[in-house]
């Protein structure tokens, strides 16, 4: 591709309407699932060599399903960020897990970006009335980016 045709796309791209949050959300719950696929063939071979089909250890046994169960529940935006809520089901072993993920986007100029993405308290269900749970301290939600607390990612 030459010069003149990546100014064009550039143009293209600039003129372009910026997606809504629940546009980016979709996007990315769609490609992430896509990339999903992708890693788990990629690592089929190694699986193979080293493991038994029995063997959960390493095996990301139910990851691809528990992405693809991820449904958005809400979205809510400013002129700044969004917030993101989706819930999803995980099956470890013979339980069913019900989480829900909580997604911070920003603004990069004409286009979303995650920022963080907390998931709810596994502890006291998500139920912030906990004060006294250690693992959210009574937020209902366990912070994505570590070293940090729900209250330092609100006051970003």
């Amino acid at each position: 591709m030459g010069l003149t045709e990546i100014l064009a796309t550039n143009r293209l791209f600039e003129r372009m309407p910026m997606p809504t949050p629940e546009e980016f959300m979709r996007d990315y719950l769609r490609e992430h699932i896509e990339a999903e696929k992708r890693e788990l063939a990629s690592r089929a071979p190694f699986r193979e060599k080293f493991f038994t089909g029995e063997c959960y250890f390493d095996s990301r046994k139910g990851t691809l399903e528990a992405w693809e169960s991820e449904k958005i529940a809400s979205v809510s935006s400013s002129d700044t960020g969004a917030i993101a809520i989706t819930e999803l089901i995980r099956k470890l072993h013979s339980r069913v897990l019900h989480q829900k993920h909580r997604y911070h986007l920003q603004l990069e100029g004409n286009r979303w970006r995650i920022q963080c993405v907390d998931s709810n308290c596994i502890i006291c269900k998500g139920e912030a009335v906990k004060i006294t749970c250690r693992f959210c301290h009574g937020t209902g939600w366990r912070s994505g980016n570590p070293g940090t607390t729900d209250a330092d990612a609100r006051d970003e």
